[in-house]
């Protein structure tokens, strides 16, 4: 029976995860922090480490299936806090003086070149679109 239980509490995890992806997907249904899901996995990691506490059988498949959910856990925390979070927008990162973009030249789709210095003499303000292909 706590073998049974163990492996209940290690599926919930990444079906929560599941869960909150076709969420976001198929659904629309966006949350940075989704509290049913931090509730559902904290649960489960609680019923996981109790069970590898009190249990006398089946010791090690409990450890592996802790050690297991305690790394999956850690790396859906880094994955969604550190690895897909952004730095701020800064504006003055696009903003270059008409002196800096003057000695640079583009390439257009048939291979001509021209020069910035052109397209930027008489113009207030000019807006770069570059264009990646069909993808």
């Amino acid at each position: 029976m706590n073998l049974a239980r163990s492996i209940v509490a290690f599926l919930l995890i990444p079906f929560c995860v599941l869960v909150h992806f076709v969420l976001a997907t198929k659904f629309e249904v966006y949350e940075s922090r989704p509290l049913w899901a931090i509730v559902v996995i904290s649960a489960s990691l609680i019923v996981l480490s109790r069970l590898l506490v009190k249990s006398k059988a089946y010791k090690k498949s409990i450890f592996l299936l802790n050690l297991i959910s305690w790394v999956f856990v850690i790396g859906i925390i880094w994955w969604s806090q550190i690895l897909t979070s952004y730095k701020p927008f800064n504006k003055s990162d696009l903003l270059f003086s008409k002196a800096e973009l003057a000695d640079n030249k583009l390439v257009t789709d048939s291979g001509n070149e021209i020069p910035v210095s052109t397209l930027i003499s008489n113009k207030p303000f000019t807006l770069f679109v570059f264009y990646r292909g069909h993808w």
